[in-house]
């Protein structure tokens, strides 16, 4: 009883297998996934996907490194376009220039014009007078011997070389005038002050 209980289970798993085995491998049922691929080529080469091409990637030129700042543009640019190398033992430190005072000349030097043997503080604006043309003012100025003179615009005034740059009249005494006069050189180049004188 035992041995055909036994026998007729391994005919039906053996039938199990074989039905399984039999569907897995129809044909029928291949050809409809054959059909349906063949379709999906079809349609995607007809309407072929949009699909956004790689970028191209420039390939990379090693530039060699000779000191500097560099450009933006370093990796094009060739080494004989980079900027000088910087010294290294050069002091980040900028010395500040200095400055030498401008002494002038010596007060009375009888070889300089009467206006230019005196301290431009030593002289007094008497008053402002119009030209004889009438269209420019002149500045009426007595030196400490009381000698008096006439100085226009640009004229040279003081020990130092000073420049008449303005004339101002004004009523009642109140005329000035002012002058541009180097007091020092700073790298070469002189610094100016604006010296003002008031009618006495």
């Amino acid at each position: 009883m035992g041995r055909r209980r036994s026998t007729g289970y391994r005919v039906a798993v053996v039938a199990c297998c074989a039905l399984c085995l039999n569907g897995c491998g129809s044909r029928n049922h291949l050809s409809h996934l054959q059909t349906w691929v063949a379709h999906g080529v079809i349609a995607t080469s007809a309407h072929p996907p949009h699909i956004t091409p790689i970028p191209s990637i420039p390939a990379y030129h090693p530039v060699p490194f000779v000191g500097g700042a560099q450009t933006s543009s370093a990796m094009t640019t060739s080494a004989k376009n980079l900027a000088a190398p910087r010294d290294p033992f050069r002091s980040f430190i900028v010395p500040t220039p200095k400055a030498t005072a401008i002494t002038g000349m010596r007060p009375g030097n009888a070889d300089a014009p009467p206006l230019q043997r005196y301290a431009l503080a030593s002289l007094t604006l008497a008053g402002v007078v119009k030209h004889s043309g009438g269209r420019s003012w002149m500045a009426v100025l007595v030196t400490p011997k009381g000698a008096v003179h006439r100085a226009a615009i640009g004229a040279t005034v003081g020990l130092r070389g000073g420049k008449l740059t303005k004339i101002h009249y004004a009523p009642l005494g109140a005329s000035f005038a002012l002058f541009r006069v180097p007091v020092a050189m700073i790298a070469g180049k002189p610094v100016m002050r604006t010296v003002k004188i008031l009618q006495r």
